[in-house]
């Protein structure tokens, strides 16, 4: 949560190999919402533009995988390999987020609920997760 209105529209992305969790924040909103998620594949540029494009988007935030002692890891090589790969040609400010277990965190939150949820359910919430992170260093 931000203490005031957020003056831009932003998107987080956790990224996994099968499956891109989904959150954003959009402009004069209070707080960072799960949204959806995406399916790793040929059509996931065309799905993202056309969030970008929705929610006039004008900046991603990218999860960046860490172990217990902050290294990078095979996650963090994909993770920095697919931003390059995907995301440096929409031409918006990409900012790297560390993360360590958000996707833990996400299933413990959703787990509190005591609803049935998916993998997908877990990487939209761990995409809030590092949406929020991201929001409150900026305080």
């Amino acid at each position: 949560m931000i203490d005031k209105g957020s003056q831009k529209s932003i998107l987080a992305l956790d990224v996994g190999q099968v499956r891109i969790g989904v959150a954003l924040i959009k402009k004069g909103d209070w707080a960072a919402h799960e949204y959806l998620t995406l399916l790793n594949d040929e059509q996931f540029e065309g799905k993202l533009k056309n969030i970008i494009d929705e929610f006039q988007i004008s900046e991603i935030i990218v999860g960046n995988p860490r172990n217990i002692d902050s290294n990078e890891t095979v996650q963090t090589r994909y993770v920095q390999n697919f931003a390059r790969l995907h995301l440096e040609k929409f031409k918006l400010p990409l900012q790297f987020v560390d993360e360590f277990l958000s996707s833990h965190q996400a299933k413990l939150i959703l787990e509190q609920t005591k609803k049935t949820f998916t993998k997908a359910d877990i990487d939209k919430v761990a995409a809030r997760i590092i949406l929020e992170d991201y929001l409150n260093s900026l305080k």
